[in-house]
């Protein structure tokens, strides 16, 4: 529990975006960028805070991927307070998440690439199209990612370059 409490904490106040004022070496949203980079970036599962025992707490469908971390599925909807947290600083400063989501793919930041899609997906049915087209292009941005993803990860493991690339292929033939 101490181990994602602090993320905990953290999760539900990046939901407000914190800017800097007067400072010109950063953009005004550089701390509130990193805090989210910070958290989103965590590999455990982020709870909220629940009054119950954790005896009683209601259990969550995730999946404990080796080396990239807790991934809780996207069945559950929203779930952890950092994805809702992003989906909050989406409607307010759209920008800084968009910034986020580049720097996440660079890095190939896998748990924060996955929180960002979980809480942009679910906006897919808002009724303003400003950012219904923005979340489509994050969400879609997402899916060509996550194919590749799949067949490096499955892959990862096998020696023979001929044998990696014969399940690339077959793998890649089956997104389409």
């Amino acid at each position: 529990m101490s181990d994602f409490f602090p993320y905990a904490v953290l999760s539900q106040l990046a939901g407000y975006p914190l800017g800097l004022v007067d400072d010109d070496r950063y953009s005004k949203y550089a701390f509130h960028s990193y805090l989210l980079n910070t958290v989103g970036s965590n590999k455990n599962f982020i709870r909220r805070a629940d009054a119950r025992s954790l005896k009683n707490m209601k259990s969550i469908e995730s999946f404990e991927w080796e080396g990239i971390g807790h991934i809780i599925s996207g069945n559950e909807g929203i779930i952890e307070p950092i994805v809702q947290s992003i989906q909050k600083c989406f409607l307010e400063i759209p920008e800084e998440i968009e910034k986020l989501y580049d720097k996440a793919f660079e890095e190939n930041n896998f748990p924060l690439i996955w929180r960002i899609y979980l809480a942009l997906r679910s906006m897919l049915g808002y009724s303003d199209d400003k950012f219904v087209n923005q979340a489509r292009c994050f969400v879609e941005r997402f899916n060509e990612y996550f194919n590749d993803f799949m067949v490096d990860f499955l892959t990862k493991d096998i020696d023979d370059p001929t044998e990696k690339q014969r399940i690339r292929e077959v793998l890649s033939k089956m997104k389409k």
